[in-house]
């Protein structure tokens, strides 16, 4: 039966009545007299008491444990540790005379502040020069998208201050992982004991993987070809810059599956082809606060219910806009698919096609 916790009137109300039965015969008692103090003195103890027990029954089950410490011990428990944030890295390219030189632990710094260092010492052999660099501090603040500006703090001779981020873009950066993501894949696994080569072990291989904070999994296989899966996965926490995994990220989770798959199984780990979906409607009322619930509800939509190969369904794409707070109203009027206009309608996406919200223009 659940455990009810009372309220520290009815503890105190209890056991007043107790004692009005057991001491006074029923009589009752002063409010100031001796023996009343102390019954509530008690029952204000006891409330503190059932206060703790209640917080602590929480703690024994993961899907109500919210201390991370008793979370960690579920953790242990299946072996899901939490994943620790990691640092942002990546090229910029720099400007100088040929026979300049960057040292290894050059720092650099973003318009932010956010500071960077160089991994390699670099010599110029033009007047351009590829620099590979990672940021000092861990998390996703470093994530950095091609064309973003930097600067060198003290500046290498013969080389100018200011260099921009390599068509690859700066990523990998990621925060200590979320508490209500670590509890998912603890329940995840609970929930979907090992049977090595099921569709959900490779979401959860994949989940698990140290290396990255991958946050969405996509599995695609065909009875045609039962022994070879598709493994499709992003990144969202590498915002904003592309949530797409680069082929480094790839084939670190590409050699993680190899060691996990059974023996028979070809696995590949893969980036899915995004597809922009941009979205024009009439929106009632027509303000930046409406706007902004807009624009969340539709990224939440399109993060936790839309998936890799399927139709996007629009009157979905409708019921995330009427969730919106402060939506009383609004008509989709075009779709567009990586800016070519489609009938606004269901659309079908391809194997490797995932949909994911692009640009939102209000009238």
């Amino acid at each position: 039966m659940p455990l009810d916790k009372p309220t520290r009137k009815e503890i105190r109300d209890r056991m007043l009545k107790d004692v009005f039965s057991l001491v006074t015969f029923g009589k009752g008692l002063f409010k100031k007299a001796t023996l009343a103090i102390l019954t509530k003195t008690n029952a204000g103890e006891n409330f503190l008491i059932w206060t703790f027990i209640s917080r602590l029954a929480k703690q024994f089950f993961i899907n109500t444990a919210d201390d991370i410490e008793h979370i960690g011990f579920h953790g242990d428990m299946w072996n899901i540790k939490q994943k620790l944030g990691t640092r942002s890295a990546g090229k910029v390219t720099a400007t100088g005379q040929a026979g300049a030189i960057i040292n290894q632990g050059t720092l650099l710094t973003n318009n932010d502040g956010f500071e960077y260092t160089t991994l390699f010492n670099a010599t110029f052999i033009g007047t351009t020069l590829d620099v590979d660099i990672q940021a000092v501090e861990i998390g996703k603040v470093g994530n950095l998208v091609q064309g973003d500006p930097l600067s060198f703090v003290t500046v290498p001779t013969n080389v100018n201050e200011d260099v921009v981020v390599n068509v690859d873009d700066i990523v990998g950066g990621a925060d200590l992982e979320d508490v209500d993501a670590w509890r998912a894949r603890i329940l995840g696994r609970i929930q979907n004991p090992t049977e090595i080569g099921r569709e959900t072990d490779y979401i959860r291989w994949a989940l698990d993987f140290p290396g990255l904070l991958i946050t969405r999994v996509f599995i695609i296989s065909t009875p045609a070809n039962p022994n070879v899966v598709d493994v499709y996965f992003v990144l969202d926490g590498q915002a904003p810059a592309s949530i797409e995994p680069n082929p480094t990220q790839i084939q670190l989770l590409d050699d993680y599956l190899e060691t996990k798959k059974p023996i028979t199984t070809i696995v590949n780990a893969l980036s899915p082809t995004l597809k922009e979906i941009g979205i024009t409607m009439n929106l009632t009322p027509n303000t930046v606060e409406v706007q902004n619930n807009v624009k969340l509800s539709l990224e939440n939509h399109f993060t936790n219910n839309v998936t890799i190969a399927e139709v996007l369904i629009r009157s979905q794409l409708d019921e995330a806009i009427s969730l919106a707070t402060g939506e009383t109203d609004h008509l989709i009027t075009k779709l567009f698919v990586d800016t070519v206009e489609v009938p606004v309608a269901d659309i079908p996406f391809g194997n490797n096609e995932l949909p994911v919200l692009g640009p939102l223009l209000f009238n």
